[in-house]
């Protein structure tokens, strides 16, 4: 927080005519002399102990001179760090000497925004001398507080300073909670009249044209929120079928944005939600293959060392041991914690084979049979309707389904019939991923193994040997071009479809042709299989072919046309292929391999500063926690803080939000998805991909992205769990306000689920911290799965909303490279085919795919997520911690933007640096980008000066290039790369012409990694030796 007193310190020797700093100099001086000795401190103990070094031996004249100095500069450990205790002891003085000719406007503004006293802010009681009072205490604790913090590594700070700072917290917070009095009588009668309405709220219906609608608000209607198109947003603004916006809604909904359903609490837990949880499933594994490593280890005398090496070596080991037993079943017991790491395996693809068996993923006689069931009277209903229907397209889409459905139950009805079938586990339960290098490099040793088998083992009794080498040609070619192999195997003899049994080949076999190491086959396994679980559990059997095809034959009845149809099939099979993870058909493509290369060596360039970028963020949690009955709101911030003291409480409610499947962005190296997606990771890259997957580990790490953004997620993480909990008991209890009713229904929570969650907390199953008031999930030990596969959906999905991650819902098609077009003679002759999925009758559609298309978009994945989850979310009545988040944000992006470059801030003018700050903080969502990019393009276009217009350009833009101002403003238009490599061709062009000192200083920028933090004072090393100044 910022106390408002005036160092108690005069400054004689500056001259009277000296200018007064002006009121945004005095606002970063209040800031800065607040939490500068706080940063220092924390830098300070960054730097490493030189044993050599002696402070007394560098110590000038004048650092003797100064008494209050010199104990600080006594503590230098090495000569960096002296040298930047002197810088650091010096900017103190100086915001010190600014504040001394400040006025008291500046650094009473400062007070009122910082996120500290916010936090505080409403307070108790009603009336203004009841808040006054509160807000009197408040400011006491918080000033006592913070001065507690401070003061110690201020060298020039004295008690009396520290009373009067005091003094002023108090007198401040005091003076805001006096102002919210006067108001507090009003807000008490609207919340009793609210309580009044929400006696009733649970019970009422909700309109069933309008139920899956968004919840209606003024931006929500505009053209503003409409500008940027996805398959959530189309299909929900739409004059749709409700059917249609609730199979949205089911597949991809994130609880970003409130519907209409939502207001009376009810809401959806979507296939989403759930299946981003799996991923937490597979940390859960790890810890526990980790830790029997480790205990094997201690056992037998060996030091684990400081890499993966030794483990993956025993995990892969394991995995052949494992594998093995399938066919050599009498093989040797090995060590006590050998067996626990094999039986750890055998637990985690048990259950998950189970999950896919009972949700007909895998068939077994009884689920088949239940599906030919299911499908006769499937046929039957429709049979029904056909009689009964008078639209003639209604009839002929019926008619068109019928005989779909017909031929899937004649299929089912021949796999049973079929006394081959067998699918009677017969192996060691694993997924089978083929390694395709190992198999290029000894194909003939691969084609043999299949030989044999299918010579051992035909499809057809009567196949002749030319039959089995069509049979191992057409296998070996399909592996290797992935098409219609489904490679989620589990094991030998069950086959999840009939015509896979032809690769229904015992892993042990294949060992030295597949995939071995545990933990990526376990992560590959959940990253494909999460949500193909919860997709069937939801939809029991039903796959999305047959789900839009009736919500086509709902969309004809509903009087839409043909081209309404066809979009909504896009957006539907769309928000589909994302939530399974495969909105790419043809990642082996070579536009999606340069794509992916020029997107990666891009991000290298521009993105080394994207940690600092993340810090507004932190006023997210704010936004999202300081609500009127969240956990920062005024009644719970000190229960709170007090549990926020408890380290055990802390780590394990740490541990529930990585379980959850967040804050793992080191763990699993996806932090990057936060500005751009990647489909097509895999942990089994090999050669060159590998080295650089491990290359945007060190990049992300190193950048600050990744352990910021984990540190920032278990924060808000934690908080969420515990504002789930919390609200659940208020739910059930009737002292929940209508903001937590929506809360808990955006994220999918039920009041049934609320009535088992606060069983939960009486019964002792979830804890509590030992200090204050903190609510730990505890999840592990719920026995209701489903419960727990919610719960930890909610809690993932607060998170990604808070700390802002992309969802398939904020994102535009073209954002994966994929268009669709109706189908013409054009296209017709450039080789595309119609696309039945999305295609209708009288309305025919191209499905283009190429990942170049998407190149504009490319690092637009924190804007877009921002635009739907800060921008458009803060036009919903019912968040009131926004003012609150708001305002800690724009606060925390002026501290970004000083530092990222000191003194760039510093010669901004304040309306320049006001919507920096603003921009910093995703506030405007896509909108202050497309501001900056307009801005620069009439500058460059314009040939105006910086001073032209009221706000700057980010950037120099002027001169142009010399290739040409309308060339480069289309690259700055055309994407990150694009522009990228305009600059590259620019850089040549000035080498060309003989202007070697610019090209070499943007050639230098262009470096990748030349924008990490340190990098630029090394550049600038490199230019100036390379421009003959460096001697």
């Amino acid at each position: 927080m910022v106390d408002i007193g005036k160092p108690l310190i005069a400054y004689d020797s500056m001259s009277m005519s000296e200018q007064d700093p002006s009121f945004w100099d005095g606002m970063m001086a209040t800031y800065g002399y607040q939490y500068r000795p706080i940063m220092g401190a924390m830098y300070g103990s960054t730097f490493t102990e030189d044993d050599q070094f002696n402070v007394m031996d560098h110590l000038s004249e004048a650092d003797l001179s100064d008494r209050n100095q010199l104990s600080m500069l006594t503590s230098a450990v090495s000569m960096d760090h002296l040298n930047y205790l002197r810088d650091h002891t010096q900017k103190m003085k100086e915001n010190r000497a600014i504040l001394s000719r400040s006025g008291w406007g500046s650094m009473i503004t400062a007070g009122i925004l910082d996120p500290v006293n916010l936090l505080s802010l409403p307070f108790r009681g009603v009336g203004i001398t009841a808040r006054a009072i509160s807000g009197a205490k408040s400011g006491f604790f918080i000033g006592a507080g913070t001065e507690a913090i401070r003061a110690p590594f201020e060298p020039d700070a004295n008690l009396t300073e520290v009373g009067v700072n005091i003094l002023g917290s108090t007198a401040l917070v005091g003076t805001l909670g006096g102002i919210t009095g006067a108001f507090s009588g009003r807000a008490v009668k609207k919340f009793q009249e609210d309580q009044i309405d929400l006696e009733n709220s649970l019970n009422q219906k909700v309109n069933p044209n309008q139920a899956f609608n968004y919840k209606n608000n003024w931006f929500i209607n505009s053209p503003g929120f409409k500008f940027v198109p996805t398959p959530m947003k189309d299909i929900l603004l739409a004059n749709l079928p409700q059917s249609t916006k609730r199979l949205q809604t089911l597949l991809g909904s994130d609880g970003a944005l409130s519907q209409v359903l939502n207001k009376v609490g009810r809401g959806i837990s979507s296939v989403w939600q759930r299946g981003v949880t799996y991923m937490g499933d597979y940390y859960a594994h790890s810890r526990k293959l980790h830790s029997h490593y480790s205990k094997y280890m201690n056992e037998t005398g060996q030091n684990i060392g400081l890499t993966n090496a030794g483990f993956r070596e025993f995990a892969e080991r394991m995995a052949r041991e494992r594998i093995m037993r399938e066919a050599q079943t009498n093989r040797p017991r090995l060590s006590r914690y050998e067996e626990e790491f094999i039986n750890e395996m055998d637990l985690f693809y048990t259950k998950y084979g189970s999950d896919m068996i009972d949700n007909g993923l895998l068939a077994t006689r009884t689920s088949v049979q239940k599906r030919v069931t299911e499908l006769e009277k499937t046929v039957d209903d429709l049979n029904a309707e056909l009689k009964l229907e008078k639209n003639k397209k209604a009839k002929l889409k019926i008619r068109e389904i019928l005989g779909k459905q017909k031929a899937k139950l004649k299929d089912q009805k021949d796999l049973l019939d079929d006394a081959s079938f067998d699918p009677k586990f017969k192996g060691v339960y694993y997924p089978r991923y083929f390694n395709l290098d190992a198999i290029s490099n000894d194909s003939e040793g691969f084609k043999n193994i299949l030989r044999t088998w299918y010579t051992q083992n035909p499809l057809n009794p009567n196949a002749t040997a030319s039959d089995i080498e069509r049979s191992v040609n057409r296998t070996f070619d399909r592996i290797m071009n992935k098409t219609e192999i489904d490679d989620d195997y589990m094991g030998y003899g069950l086959s999840k479809h009939l015509r896979h049994r032809e690769l229904d080949i015992p892993n042990h076999l294949l060992l030295d042709f597949i995939e071995i190491n545990p933990l990526d086959t376990a992560m590959y396994y959940m990253m494909r299989t999460g949500s193909k679980i919860e997709f069937a559990n939801t939809f029991k059997g039903k796959t999305m072919d047959d789900l839009v095809d009736m919500e086509e034959l709902a969309m004809i009845r509903h009087g839409n046309t043909a081209r309404e149809i066809s979009k909504a099939k896009q957006n539907l099979f769309h928000m589909y292929d994302r939530v399974v993870g495969t909105p790419i058909q043809r990642p082996d493509a070579l536009n999606r391999r340069i794509s992916r290369a020029l997107t990666d060596w891009t991000a290298y360039a521009f993105l080394g500063r994207a940690g600092l970028s993340s810090l507004p963020e932190l006023g997210m949690i704010i936004m999202q926690h300081a609500s009127k009955q969240g956990p920062l709101g005024a009644k719970q911030l000190g229960a709170t803080l007090k549990g926020l003291t408890d380290l055990k409480a802390l780590g394990l409610s740490a541990k529930e939000v990585q379980i959850a499947g967040e804050a793992l962005d080191m763990i699993l190296g996806v932090a990057q998805n936060r500005m751009y997606e990647d489909f097509l990771r895999s942990p089994f890259t090999k050669g060159l991909s590998k080295l650089n997957e491990q290359g945007k580990r060190v990049f992300y790490t190193a950048n600050l992205l990744a352990p910021i953004t984990q540190i920032t997620k278990q924060m808000t993480g934690i908080l969420g769990q515990h504002s789930l909990i919390d609200r659940s008991i208020r739910l059930v209890n009737g002292t929940i306000d209508q903001e937590g009713i929506e809360l808990l229904a955006r994220y999918g929570l039920t009041p049934r689920d609320a009535r088992k969650i606060k069983k939960l907390v009486d019964d002792g199953t979830v804890q509590t911290s030992e200090t204050g008031r903190l609510f730990l999930a505890n999840t592990e030990s719920w026995g209701d799965q489903k419960l727990v596969r919610k719960f930890r959906g909610a809690l993932a999905s607060m998170t990604r909303n808070t700390i802002i991650n992309a969802t398939p819902a904020d994102k535009p098609k073209i954002i994966d490279g994929v268009v669709y077009a109706r189908m013409n003679p054009v296209l017709k002759a450039m080789g595309y085919k119609v696309d039945k999925r999305t295609s209708t009758m009288g309305y025919e559609v191209a499905r283009i795919e190429n990942g170049l298309m998407a190149l504009p978009f490319q690092f637009w994945n924190y804007t877009l997520g921002a635009t739907t989850k800060i921008l458009t979310a803060g036009f919903d009545n019912e968040r009131s911690g926004k003012l609150a988040g708001y305002s800690s944000m724009i606060a925390l992006g002026y501290l970004t933007l000083y530092l990222k470059n000191p003194t760039s801030f510093s010669n901004m003018d304040y309306e320049d640096q006001l919507t920096r700050a603003i921009d910093q903080t995703g506030i405007t969502g896509i909108y202050s980008d497309l501001f900056y990019m307009g801005l620069h393009a009439r500058h460059r276009m314009g040939n105006l000066d910086k001073d032209d217009t009221l706000i700057q350009p980010k950037y120099k833009v002027n001169p142009p290039s010399q290739l040409g101002a309308g060339l480069e403003t289309a690259s700055d238009f055309a994407g990150a790369t694009p522009s990228y490599l305009f600059d590259v061709a620019d850089t040549a062009h000035l080498f060309a012409s003989g202007e070697t000192d610019e090209a070499v200083k943007k050639a230098l920028r262009l470096t990748p990694v030349s924008s990490l933090y340190g990098m630029r004072t090394l550049m600038g090393g490199i230019e100036d030796f390379a421009s003959g100044r460096y001697y």
